[in-house]
């Protein structure tokens, strides 16, 4: 599941994968790099504020430098703050977007409904 980012210049793009693993969410840059935390190429800080209040995090910052796994721990907190109707405002390096949360269950609902699994 894929959300665009509403600016292509400094926004974010969210993408939610499903597979063996289970559920993985990631913030895409879709033009410049995401600044690295203190110098450290492999991480990135982000922040998910919701309601007045912030989680901030340290995030793994995949090669290329324009994508982050956001881990369990903040994807559930996205995921639950989505779930309940709440606006959610992501921020990564110098990457700001605000997510709303309108049909996000019903394609949450359908990600998992429609899983498939491929066995070789």
């Amino acid at each position: 599941m894929v959300r665009a980012p509403c600016s292509p210049c400094r926004g974010l793009e969210l993408e939610i994968v499903l597979n063996r693993a289970g559920t993985r969410f990631y913030a895409n840059a879709l033009t410049r790099c995401i600044r690295p935390y203190q110098n450290d190429p492999e991480l990135a800080l982000v922040s998910l504020k919701v309601d007045g209040s912030e989680v901030r995090c340290l995030a793994d910052r995949l090669e290329g430098g324009q994508r982050v796994y956001l881990g369990e721990e903040l994807g559930e907190h996205l995921r639950a703050a989505l779930c309940n109707g709440k606006t959610v405002t992501l921020e990564v390096g110098s990457h700001k977007e605000e997510i709303e949360p309108c049909d996000f269950v019903r394609h949450w609902n359908d990600l998992h409904c429609t899983a498939v699994c491929i066995d070789n």
